[in-house]
């Protein structure tokens, strides 16, 4: 049985952190081991008894550590920083045998121009055995896309529904129209949300929308509700590890991110039977359609499905019904643990 090493940089609990979660439940052919800084994913990985080796920060030398102490079959990267701290540290992971998989979960904005990132990003695509990548949106976006293409594959992300369904039986939320659930960060788009809302909500004060997750920007996006007089009508929850009843409860799903590698509350919200409107970036446009909702850039269209979804229970219901129907199309765990598992046997 392989020995899989998964670094990742933070010890977040999101998107990337949850699908990783699931390749250590779900890809039983392997012994998986979760390599991070301590974190809100501590408790997860304890909950569901995944092995956790905590490391103070993500860096060449710390993770070059681990490897000389351990020699793990498969160093699998989960974001940029870990993959080129794994690059830097090919020649003593090759040395004793060992793969090393890029697995890039996210895009970022700096891959898509000249940059030290996208730089870097080429130089260590040579040291890898494998590059896995959410979407096509991921290399097509890549400043060095001819060479990323070359050596990636799209893995789509998957959510495993025996944890889902757990989750949302956990507790009832209350009634929420619209829900955003993402780290309060630029890329995230809430400032975007906010201008694009406001008219709408100012029309029908009735609406409500539920926000859930923090971040660094969270005191600025309190000043634009407050600015906007959007006070009464926009409730920020703060980081939950558990959104999925909030989910559930909530009428539409709205997304409004800059960049997104694959959009992993997307087919959560559509799994929940929620309809869901967004932004037209990265792997969004391959989730979300006009049967589920709207995938656009153009703010008037974006307000119009999201004031059609909200005053027309025939055509809400529609698109709930549709955008369940494509979750169960778009989430094939059997194929995403096949081809892992076929993957960690060739490497």
């Amino acid at each position: 049985m392989k020995t899989v090493f998964h670094f990742l940089n933070t010890g977040n609990y999101s998107g990337a952190e949850n699908v990783v979660l699931n390749i250590a439940l779900l890809v039983k052919d392997a012994k998986h081991v979760y390599v991070s800084p301590d974190g809100r994913i501590n408790a997860v990985l304890a909950k569901y008894g995944v092995e956790h080796l905590t490391i103070e920060d993500l860096s060449v030398k710390s993770l070059g550590a681990v490897i000389d102490r351990y020699q793990p079959d498969i160093v699998q990267a989960h974001d940029f920083t870990a993959s080129i701290a794994a690059a830097l540290n090919r020649r003593r992971i090759h040395a004793y045998g060992g793969h090393i998989i890029s697995h890039l979960h996210s895009n970022d904005a700096r891959m898509t121009k000249l940059s030290p990132l996208s730089i870097l990003y080429r130089w260590a695509l040579p040291a890898f055995d494998q590059v896995l990548v959410v979407s096509q949106a991921v290399i097509d976006e890549y400043y060095f896309k001819k060479a990323l293409a070359k050596k990636a594959q799209v893995l789509p992300n998957i959510v495993n529904p025996e944890i889902l369904a757990e989750k949302v039986a956990a507790f009832e939320a209350d009634p929420v129209d619209i829900i955003l659930v993402g780290r309060l960060v630029p890329q995230k788009g809430y400032d975007f949300f906010l201008e694009m809302i406001a008219p709408l909500l100012h029309r029908y004060s009735a609406w409500t929308v539920r926000i859930v997750g923090d971040g660094p920007l969270e005191g600025d996006i309190r000043q634009q509700i407050q600015t906007l007089g959007l006070n009464q009508q926009i409730e920020l929850l703060g980081y939950h590890d558990n959104p999925y009843p909030y989910m559930k409860a909530a009428k539409i799903m709205v997304l409004t991110s800059r960049v997104e590698g694959f959009g992993l509350v997307a087919l959560e919200a559509e799994l929940l039977g929620d309809p869901v409107v967004s932004t037209a970036v990265g792997g969004l446009t391959d989730l979300v359609n006009k049967q589920v909702g709207l995938a656009s850039n153009d703010v008037a269209a974006l307000r119009d499905e999201i004031e059609r979804l909200l005053t027309n229970e025939a055509y809400r219901h529609q698109k709930a019904e549709a955008a369940a129907k494509r979750g169960q199309e778009v989430n094939r765990v059997s194929d995403f643990v096949g081809r892992l598992t076929k993957l960690y046997e060739e490497d």
